[in-house]
């Protein structure tokens, strides 16, 4: 394969060849017009190619010339076709090579209407059979990085917030979801975290005490939220009752459990 304008103007005159022997001329065929034999800039000159063969041509150009003269969505989409692919072994390899040379630079020259212009070009020229395994790798592909992303994104968001914000953002989450989302997810967490960490958190959860600022009501923290839902006020009146204060509350007397907590919070020193 050579880089020079001769070799150039040969496979042109070749591809002729080949549309005047198999009947393929603009009416059964997309055609595109090619400038050659010197880019667009350099000359105004233009011949007819079918849109495979203005691939190929772009590419060859770009190293004869050392400046990008193709889209590389349309390329590579044309790369990654079948009719590429039964193209001569170190034919087909030489041509990568001249896309992933050029490529950066193409990108880089592309307008961001260009860009569009491309990957609807690229889009539109690939077989049904291409475009659905481009379809299949890019939603993976992109599933893939909104996970990363998301992750990321919600370590350094969550290292923002306050203890109290983090309890609320977990309320709201649990709120929006249906009883069988929730369910849904504590089962991934179960599959995730194994049955015994499960087990081990469900057990320290239930040693923490809640008390109800409405009433004085003692329960687990969702225990609270319900009792406090069930009279009709904000789930969130509550308060997590201090270890050292375990020993001292009773079930049976809320209006103690309220007087407790308190004089507790004004001065902890008293027990």
């Amino acid at each position: 394969m050579e880089f020079t304008i001769e070799a150039l103007d040969d496979f042109v005159n070749g591809c002729k060849e080949f549309y005047y022997w198999n009947d393929i001329h603009p009416g059964n065929t997309s055609f595109e017009k090619a400038h050659h034999p010197y880019p667009k800039g350099m000359s105004d000159d233009t011949t007819n190619l079918s849109w495979a063969h203005h691939q190929i041509h772009g590419l060859w150009q770009s190293e004869i010339v050392g400046r990008v003269c193709f889209y590389s969505g349309n390329t590579k989409s044309y790369l990654r076709s079948a009719e590429a692919k039964n193209l001569p072994d170190y034919f087909y390899e030489t041509l990568w090579k001249l896309y992933w040379k050029w490529t950066p630079l193409a990108n880089s020259n592309l307008t961001t209407e260009q860009r569009s212009q491309s990957a609807t070009k690229g889009y539109e020229g690939m077989t049904e059979e291409t475009r659905d395994n481009w379809i299949v790798k890019l939603q993976k592909a992109m599933t893939e990085d909104r996970r990363k992303g998301r992750s990321e994104h919600m370590k350094n968001l969550n290292a923002s917030f306050t203890a109290e914000q983090k309890s609320e953002n977990l309320r709201r989450a649990n709120q929006a979801q249906t009883p069988e989302q929730r369910h849904e997810r504590q089962k991934k967490a179960a599959e995730t975290r194994g049955v015994k960490s499960l087990r081990e958190s469900a057990s320290k959860m239930n040693n923490q005490k809640w008390i109800s600022l409405h009433d004085g009501f003692i329960s687990h923290s969702g225990g609270v939220a319900t009792h406090n839902k069930h009279l009709g006020i904000d789930k969130r009146h509550k308060a997590k009752v201090p270890a050292a204060l375990h020993s001292l509350i009773s079930k049976n007397d809320c209006q103690s459990n309220l007087y407790l907590i308190a004089a507790y919070s004004q001065n902890p020193g008293i027990i």
